[in-house]
């Protein structure tokens, strides 16, 4: 038991030396994906703690592009551009293993490190003591669709646990502020917004007024005091039905328009996030 801890140990120390020689991957926008590049790391739900999923590729706005930075020790973080939250276990303070890898409104930096044969990336979470056998970010065995990702020993040799980076060089990033984050594309020098609060806030507005048109149109033209009235006892009950349907709906939608006007506030000002700005 003893030598093969051991074992572990040369081997951890020995891939780290050879990351430390080369440089594992660049700062940039990136498609990760585990092992047969068919199944990509996923942010389905744009909700801090929403767990991430491993889907094949698709066409959507960023949950599945990352923002990869660089810091010191070879650690990396990894941005979502559809939400702008990053991935980090659900349990950033003690070594869980089988913990989820979610959504996180706060950094948090992996140790990223060249698998054996120097074709993918093995992402370990960072541990504040020694361990025999370090946890690393991987598939989770649950038998689930979506896949999900967790954090799973080590298995030395193991291609289900290495990841591979395919970079994005169309777009490089300029900013980085309470707006989300921007990046322009170097040939059209224009500035695109793939993320941040902007779209949050522009989403919210314009679905309360939308709901205020509708409010203004419909709700004139249904008054629940109608049913009432002997017009309405002749009618047939499917009609009947159909009517109460609609007068229930519309009165609690006018609601609605006012909810996502405030929605949209708090989006802006940045309240219920631990983390302001970006």
């Amino acid at each position: 038991m003893v030598g093969r801890s051991l074992l572990s140990l040369l081997a951890v120390a020995a891939v780290a030396i050879q990351s430390c020689v080369a440089g594992v991957i660049e700062n940039g926008i990136y498609r990760i994906s585990l092992e047969n590049h068919y199944q990509l790391l996923t942010a389905s739900n744009p909700y801090p703690e929403a767990p991430l999923e491993l889907l094949p590729a698709r066409n959507d706005r960023g949950s599945q592009l990352w923002w990869v930075e660089n810091h010191e020790n070879q650690r990396i973080v990894l941005q979502n551009i559809g939400s702008s939250l990053y991935a980090a276990p659900r349990n950033t303070k003690q070594q869980v293993p089988f913990d989820s890898v979610v959504l996180s409104v706060e950094e948090f930096q992996w140790h990223s490190i060249p698998s054996a044969d120097g074709n993918g990336i093995v992402l370990i979470r960072p541990s504040v003591t020694p361990v025999a056998n370090p946890l690393v970010a991987s598939m989770s065995p649950l038998r689930i669709y979506p896949p999900q990702v967790d954090i799973q020993e080590l298995r030395f040799y193991d291609k289900s646990q290495e990841w591979t980076f395919d970079p994005l060089k169309r777009f490089k990033k300029v900013t980085k502020n309470h707006c989300g984050v921007t990046f322009k594309n170097p040939k059209t020098e224009k500035i695109h917004w793939p993320a941040g609060r902007i779209k949050a806030v522009i989403t919210s507005f314009v679905l309360s007024f939308i709901s205020l048109v509708s409010l203004a149109i419909f709700v004139p033209k249904l008054d629940a005091m109608w049913t009432l009235s002997s017009a309405f006892k002749v009618l047939q009950w499917s009609l009947q039905f159909d009517y109460v349907q609609l007068t229930a709906f519309a009165t609690r939608f006018k609601y609605y328009p006012f909810w996502k006007m405030d929605e949209g506030a708090c989006v802006l000002a940045g309240f219920g996030q631990e983390k302001r700005g970006l």
